[in-house]
């Protein structure tokens, strides 16, 4: 289950980022010799381009976090639903922004290539694949501009979090040696995310992608000039 966490984080980033990746280089020529026409500034295009791209992402994280949400049989609760559907969305937003940087910063050559391994490269430090107490001093301060730790986190605690105690068995057995996990604490221990707090989760994606908007405004203003 927690694989399907991670996969699907990953999943929504790169749908999202490469939907973008692959069409705004081409924007870029059109809007280079439109701005310096004066058609329009760069606040109103990139005003325009947000919310033209914001309400189809939207509804593709939706369908996408009810549909799984309910085939993989995770708890019917509607505030754990709710939580996990805040993490996705702010997650796709994530890869969307990202998408563009990746458009506006690089030709659309070297683009699709350098988004989706610099993706990959976040999701290990999103503490699925790598627990964070396993990873060398050095690279622990990257776990915090890693949007995967916030997402994973936060996805995890809504999940198991909040005293989550009803972890079905499938072996039919109350024995721990057979189930280790029989409650949501366990299994956040198992991740190393115990201490984690969904609410700080939430604030470090929001803070991240809010930033990524001002990195992107900066890199399509040293574009068109």
């Amino acid at each position: 289950n927690t694989a399907f966490i991670c996969i699907s984080l990953a999943l929504v980033v790169f749908i999202n980022a490469v939907a973008v990746v692959l069409s705004f280089p081409m924007e870029m020529t059109v809007l280079t010799r439109e701005y310096q026409a004066n058609c329009y500034s760069i606040a109103a295009y990139y005003f325009a381009k947000l919310t033209t791209d914001f309400v189809p992402m939207i509804v593709g994280n939706a369908c996408f976090h009810a549909i799984t949400y309910y085939m993989t049989g995770q708890p019917i609760e509607l505030d754990r639903f709710l939580r996990f559907g805040a993490i996705l969305l702010l997650t796709g937003w994530f890869g969307q922004i990202f998408g563009l940087f990746g458009g506006s910063t690089f030709s659309i050559q070297l683009a699709p290539f350098v988004v989706p391994v610099a993706i990959l490269t976040m999701v290990l430090f999103g503490g699925f694949f790598i627990r964070f107490n396993e990873l060398v001093p050095f690279l622990r301060p990257l776990i915090h501009v890693s949007p995967f730790k916030y997402a994973f986190e936060g996805t995890a605690q809504s999940i198991y979090g909040f005293n989550r105690t009803d972890l079905a068995c499938s072996a039919g057995s109350d024995d721990a040696r057979v189930c280790p996990f029989q409650t949501g604490d366990q299994v956040l221990a198992m991740l190393d995310m115990d201490q984690a707090d969904y609410g700080v989760d939430v604030g470090g994606l929001a803070v991240i992608v809010g930033v990524m908007h001002v990195v992107v405004y900066v890199c399509l203003w040293v574009k068109v000039r």
